[in-house]
């Protein structure tokens, strides 16, 4: 693996993925988000990881018939889960293998905006896997990044009627502390990779084809044409309307935050998530 995007969550992870998607000298898996190393570690999360793969598997076969022997391979129990299998699931899909064999190099990109969350164990597991690696991480405002990835998560109770805020704010402890956590998942990650590219959420809004640029340089890419690459996705941010003392609780999770982003690359970089 070459290119990982670990995080954060709702801050341009999709964007990304499909804007180096286009490089021809990129390939990916079967999906954007693998939840390898996190679910290797995480036994809910891999119950719904297999559950997710298996309707993929059957949604692609049923539009590509030569995908199945591909994902008789990605969904086989004997396989998944190792980290061969890790490995094959890029190796392996047609496409790749076909480029590959015709003489080209390609970088392998996954995007699991979950991994900077996940336990120490399984940062440690994917350094072991993949020692070389220099993981991506984007960095939101850090309250502006927990009300729309919890708007996301609220979103489903659209039809059955909101939740309380005693529930929310578990919703919150439970789910989101953690996906925002840079004061965790920065030093965590930098004490396990050689490189961290930490790319501020504002460069993504404000000059998108200059942040291309430099990802190609890091990663030894050629430069791309890239389609849309003015269009992002819409943001969740502020659909959900938040009582007072919910955003209260979200301010106070996320002051540390602020304190340890300004610690850690100057006021002004506040500026420029």
């Amino acid at each position: 693996m070459d290119i990982v995007i670990v995080g954060s969550q709702k801050s341009g992870t999709t964007w990304l993925f499909s804007m180096l998607a286009q490089n021809p000298g990129v390939g990916y898996a079967y999906q954007k988000e693998i939840h390898f190393f996190d679910a290797f570690h995480h036994k809910t999360i891999a119950r719904k990881w297999a559950e997710k793969r298996a309707q993929v598997a059957a949604r692609s076969v049923a539009r590509q018939p030569e995908l199945a022997a591909y994902f008789d391979y990605v969904t086989d129990a004997g396989h998944v889960g190792t980290d061969d299998w890790y490995r094959n699931i890029f190796l392996l899909k047609p496409e790749n293998a076909d480029r590959l064999a015709s003489g080209k190099t390609l970088k392998f990109l996954e995007s699991s905006p979950s991994y900077m969350a996940m336990p120490r164990i399984g940062v440690k597991h994917m350094a072991r896997v993949l020692p070389d690696l220099e993981p991506i991480l984007i960095i939101r405002d850090p309250v502006r990044r927990m009300v729309s990835g919890l708007s996301m998560r609220l979103s489903k109770f659209s039809e059955t009627g909101m939740p309380g805020d005693r529930k929310i704010i578990k919703v919150i402890d439970d789910s989101q502390a953690e996906r925002g956590s840079y004061s965790r998942a920065v030093p965590m990650l930098r004490r396990q990779f050689k490189t961290l590219h930490v790319i501020p959420f504002q460069r993504i809004v404000q000059e998108p084809v200059a942040l291309l640029r430099d990802i190609e340089h890091w990663f030894g890419l050629e430069p791309a044409d890239y389609a849309e690459v003015e269009t992002k996705k819409a943001s969740n941010t502020g659909k959900v309307v938040l009582s007072e003392a919910v955003l209260a609780h979200v301010r106070a999770l996320c002051a540390p935050e602020y304190d340890f982003l300004r610690r850690e690359f100057g006021a002004g970089y506040l500026d420029r998530i």
